[in-house]
C-alpha cells in the first residue's frame, strides 16, 4: 500500500487535491518510503527534506505501519515482519529499550560483561537513540547521526515507549 492510499491525501495523479497542491513528489514509485522524499504532504502541509520533517514522520501512522519500507539492517518489504520491523503496538508504553530489545546490556544483564553496561542505563532507556555507544543491529553504535538508519528500523525507536520530547 502506498502512502496516498493509506492517508487518503488526494495528491496522487488525478486525486482530489492534486490540482490544488500538486501531484505528490512520492507519486508514482515512492509511496512506500515517502519520508525520504522532499515535498510530500505531512501534517496537512507540504514538507521539506527527511531531516526537516523527521519529527513529523516519527508521529505519522503510515510511517509507523507495516506498509512503510524501512532501510537499515535490511529492507522491510510490505507484508514482511522480521523482528526489527514488528508492529510497534506490541511494545508497551513506558518500557525501557533494554526491556523491549532484551539486549542484555543493563546492569547485571547477560551481555554486560562482554559489551559493558549500556551508556543509556539507567536513566536514558526511553531515549537511547540520543546516547552514543548503545547496541544497535547487534553491535555497539556511535552517535545518533551515525546510527540513524538503525534507529529508523528499530521496533523500540518506532514504539510508543520511545521518548520523543526532543528530536533524536
Amino acid at each position: 500500500m502506498n502512502c496516498w492510499e493509506f492517508k487518503r491525501c488526494g495528491r496522487e495523479a488525478g486525486g482530489s487535491k492534486a490540482a490544488e497542491l500538486g501531484v505528490c513528489a512520492a507519486y508514482p514509485s515512492g509511496g512506500h518510503a515517502c519520508a525520504m522524499i522532499a515535498g510530500t504532504l505531512c501534517g496537512g502541509r507540504v514538507q521539506g527534506s527527511f531531516a526537516q520533517k523527521l519529527s513529523t514522520c516519527l508521529e505519522c501512522d503510515f510511517y509507523r505501519s507495516e506498509h512503510y519500507t524501512r532501510l537499515g539492517a535490511g529492507v522491510a518489504r510490505p507484508g514482511a515482519t522480521p523482528a526489527a520491523f514488528a508492529p510497534v503496538a506490541a511494545t508497551a508504553a513506558g518500557q525501557s529499550c533494554w526491556e523491549v530489545m532484551a539486549c542484555g546490556r543493563e546492569a547485571g544483564g547477560a551481555r554486560s560483561r562482554e559489551l559493558g553496561v549500556c551508556p543509556a542505563w539507567p536513566s536514558h532507556g526511553r531515549s537511547c537513540a540520543r546516547v552514543a555507544g548503545t547496541l544497535c543491529d547487534g553491535k555497539v553504535a556511535g552517535t545518533f547521526a551515525q546510527k540513524l538508519a538503525s534507529c529508523l528500523s528499530c521496533r523500540f525507536y518506532m514504539s510508543p515507549s520511545y521518548d520523543r520530547s526532543a528530536i533524536g
